[in-house]
């Protein structure tokens, strides 16, 4: 990834987002309390510390320094201000994450130079696919073609408040059911493929839906913004489940699914248990 630096001065010199507005929200903001949403900080003199989000360590060489608000790994050597962290953390191109802090600075970016003169990011775009996904899923599920998974869901003790909490949804037995319902929404087969919603067939020459006849769980990230799916089978055919591939929004390693609604848990308790066991 480039430096903060440099991508900056890229986007700044595109006029896609003022100089101005970059340096409101880095004034605003307070480094320390934004990445305490994200690791657990402890105090280390002047500094903060904790274990590295970004490669597995025992010892904490994470170091969060509120003076100059710059943050620091000496175990990976990453390393950069509260934009570029969101922007590595969260799989984001910059003016995402510039949009995401302004919202949360008080900062207003101006929408005619953000657009990039009607440009859109990838991840934008593939972030606005998901949703539009989870709730097509989400219809289907309370629809007459959702009815075998709606009693699937309810045979394995799922209510209907866990349901809607989830976002669990259906998947339609149709290669292109989903495809169909998002060129309605005018959103195009590039992104559907980007997104990981879509896979080319063997020869190539269309695409189709790459979950049918599942039951579709979202995986959200720690914002509960949808970066993938999960698909599982109503019965006991392999695959039983299947999972989105790893794309721009969405890295394995940095997902941990239900994170969204156990975070502020485990930030408040200081620690999470892993039970090693699933709904279903």
């Amino acid at each position: 990834m480039f430096g903060v630096q440099e991508i900056q001065e890229k986007i700044v010199f595109m006029g896609m987002i003022p100089r101005e507005t970059i340096d409101s929200v880095l004034d605003r903001l307070d480094i320390v309390e934004v990445l305490a949403d994200y690791v657990q900080l402890k105090r280390a003199g002047r500094n903060f510390k904790a274990c590295c989000p970004f490669h597995n360590e025992k010892t904490p060489s994470f170091v969060v320094s509120p003076d100059k608000q710059i943050y620091h790994c000496f175990g990976c050597q990453v390393g950069g201000n509260v934009i570029d962290f969101v922007m590595r953390h969260d799989s984001m191109e910059f003016p995402e994450a510039v949009k995401i802090l302004a919202a949360r600075a008080g900062v207003e970016v101006p929408e005619d130079r953000a657009s990039g003169s009607g440009v859109e990011s990838f991840a934008t775009r593939i972030y606005d696919a998901n949703k539009a996904a989870s709730a097509f899923y989400g219809d289907v599920l309370l629809e007459g073609r959702g009815k075998k998974a709606l009693e699937y869901l309810k045979s394995r003790g799922i209510k209907d408040e866990t349901i809607s909490m989830f976002g669990i949804g259906y998947a339609p037995r149709e290669w292109e059911s989903l495809s169909g319902y998002c060129r309605s929404k005018k959103i195009s087969g590039e992104i559907l493929k980007k997104a990981g919603l879509t896979v080319t067939s063997d020869k190539g020459r269309n695409d189709y839906d790459r979950f049918r006849d599942r039951v579709i769980f979202p995986i959200y990230n720690e914002r509960s913004v949808i970066v993938a799916f999960g698909g599982r089978v109503l019965d006991d055919k392999l695959p039983k489940y299947i999972n989105s591939p790893e794309t721009m929004v969405y890295s394995k390693s940095n997902v941990l699914y239900g994170l969204n609604f156990s975070r502020k848990g485990i930030k408040e308790k200081g620690y999470g248990v892993d039970l090693q066991n699933s709904i279903i």
